[in-house]
């Protein structure tokens, strides 16, 4: 892993001020993964959101002895594991690979704690990747509740 790569090259980050994104800047986190290689595994808590910068990620799990895949995560976009990000719980949710592959890891805790002194981050970012996944689940209501009792009251509004 590689420290100093800038927010500038994720443009979800583009609409920051240049202290937002210097802030950013200082937490995030380069990785270079081969094809194969799990980022998140059986049993492991994900404290990272992975926005892919090159490649292509699959999440998946076992359900009666069977893999099953639940998402693919292509150039420009973020993963993670919802449920284990929020709840800091072993996740059984993994994520590997299927091509080389550059990530930029975003500590959720660092972003967090970001979004707690700066507005635009949490408008922007938080609410965009938290909003994006409940937007694009077959099941909202399951991931709504997960989001908004994990979210820090700053963040989801309430006192």
């Amino acid at each position: 892993m590689e420290k100093g790569l800038t927010a500038d090259k994720i443009p979800s980050f583009a609409t920051l001020s240049d202290e937002e994104r210097r802030a950013l800047s200082d937490i995030l986190v380069v990785q270079k993964v081969r094809k194969k290689q799990m980022v998140v595994k059986d049993g492991q808590v994900c404290h990272y959101m992975f926005y892919v910068c090159k490649g292509l990620l699959r999440q998946f799990y076992f359900k009666n002895g069977r893999e099953i895949t639940e998402h693919f995560t292509c150039e420009g976009n973020i993963a993670y594991c919802i449920e284990s990000i929020f709840k800091n719980k072993p996740s059984h949710l993994m994520m590997e690979a299927l091509e080389n592959s550059e990530l930029c890891l975003i500590p959720y805790a660092g972003l967090v704690e970001l979004s707690l002194l700066y507005k635009g981050i949490t408008t922007d970012i938080i609410n965009s990747t938290y909003y994006g996944i409940i937007s694009s689940s077959n099941s909202p209501f399951s991931v709504k509740s997960i989001v908004l009792r994990n979210m820090p009251n700053s963040i989801n509004g309430s006192t």
